[in-house]
């Protein structure tokens, strides 16, 4: 495995024009976060996971880019000048006559990076996919890729060219795609984008994948989100992001977040609690990771079905992502043990390992998300939540929002979400 790392060429994108980013007269890939550049952090983010070829593909402003390599003679990097800008996807092709790789790792060259790319790499590798991209929720999905996974786990893919009024989940292009030689090899002499023609090739052919992370990948493509990627560099927010694992906060959903009614999942109209926003905006600027654990035994009743619940899901997304806020992943289990219920889906009436108190949820994280988790604390509203952590071995935090306290085991109680704090 680590020799088939070290075989990866690294291709970072750094060729747009910037017409929207902070200073249009210079490459985005040299804008400062700290005191280096993106294209800089993006080069270590290469060598630290063990990969040494790495080609930049340099088009606007391309002699600003050679000036500063010139000044940084310790980095060894080929460079490769598009002067059509006429998409990325020829320059990426014409690369192929100059390496052996056999696989391809395309970074866009404005999004700045806090995460383990050998972690991502091996996910890649360990795959049988020809494609694999690496996906996360951001604030803005209405003007990204989309991708994700239906419950059938067959991959779908939304470009940010089409236009429609479903709610898909939050599960954007992160900026970061692995291809293999042979995809690359069909797209000779065709020019355009290339995250949206490999992705539509791929996808047809199902041979596209996805990596979710809940590391920090952020554009910086524009002034206000440069500026906010600077501050998160500040305090501190995109160090912590890369041990997202060990800053991980599992929270309930009905009862905690949201009002526990069947009814709304079956129109996907989730109605918040005044206290969510606010708490989870805390936590995502605090570089927190946030994953939502919740037992859902209404699909096994046959109260509403995976569709409704996967709707209702994507808008408690959407209304998070225009608040400005977001979850790192969720998880539910769809059973339950009891029978007898009229409409009930038999096959999910059984006795899993996934609902709660079991802890079998954060095994379905870890799978997610290709990582250990080592969580901070459960947050929840009831007993089964404090059991859960229990059996999980973390601390629990009850948000109580009754007038009476019913669990009498010890344990840190709030009638609010804004009076938790870590």
């Amino acid at each position: 495995m680590i020799d088939a790392i070290e075989e990866i060429t690294v291709l970072i994108l750094c060729g747009g024009k910037g017409t929207r980013s902070a200073n249009p007269e210079s490459p985005k890939a040299l804008a400062n976060i700290g005191s280096e550049p993106i294209l800089k952090w993006q080069i270590d983010l290469a060598l630290n996971s063990g990969i040494k070829s790495i080609w930049l593909l340099a088009g606007h402003k391309s002699n600003d880019i050679k000036y500063w390599l010139e000044t940084q003679p310790q980095i060894q990097v080929n460079i490769l000048e598009d002067l059509d800008l006429t998409g990325t996807l020829e320059p990426i092709v014409s690369v192929l006559a100059e390496s052996n790789a056999e696989i391809f790792c395309i970074v866009s060259g404005d999004i700045m990076v806090g995460a383990d790319l050998r972690n991502l790499a091996i996910r890649h590798l360990k795959s049988e996919n020809q494609v694999s991209v690496v996906v996360h929720p951001n604030l803005h999905p209405e003007t990204s890729d989309i991708l994700f996974e239906d419950h059938n786990r067959r991959t779908h893919f939304f470009s940010k060219k089409q236009k429609s009024d479903k709610i898909y989940p939050n599960s954007s292009a992160a900026g970061i795609f692995f291809v293999s030689r042979e995809v690359l090899m069909n797209f000779k002499d065709i020019k355009g984008n290339a995250e949206e023609a490999i992705f539509e090739w791929a996808n047809r052919r199902k041979q596209l994948g996805l990596i979710r992370s809940a590391e920090y990948f952020s554009d910086t493509g524009t002034p206000n989100r440069l500026a906010k990627v600077r501050e998160d560099f500040l305090s501190g927010k995109i160090a912590r992001k890369v041990d997202w694992y060990r800053n991980a906060v599992l929270v309930d959903l009905d009862g905690t977040l949201c009002l526990d009614s069947n009814q709304n999942k079956k129109l996907g109209v989730p109605e918040l609690f005044p206290d969510v926003l606010a708490w989870i905006k805390s936590l995502n600027t605090k570089g927190l990771s946030v994953f939502l654990v919740t037992n859902q035994p209404g699909i096994s009743k046959g109260q509403f079905g995976v569709h409704e619940l996967t709707s209702y899901l994507n808008a408690f997304e959407a209304i998070l992502a225009r608040n400005g806020v977001l979850v790192d992943g969720i998880v539910y289990c769809p059973h339950h043990p009891e029978i007898g219920f009229q409409g009930e889906i038999t096959d999910l009436k059984i006795d899993c390992t996934c609902r709660k108190p079991k802890i079998g949820m954060i095994g379905q994280l870890e799978v997610m998300f290709g990582k250990q988790i080592e969580p901070i604390c459960m947050v929840g509203d009831s007993f089964i939540d404090y059991e859960f952590a229990i059996n999980a071995g973390i601390k629990f935090i009850h948000v109580n929002r009754v007038d009476e306290c019913l669990i009498s085991a010890h344990h840190e109680c709030s009638k609010s979400l804004s009076e938790i704090n870590f």
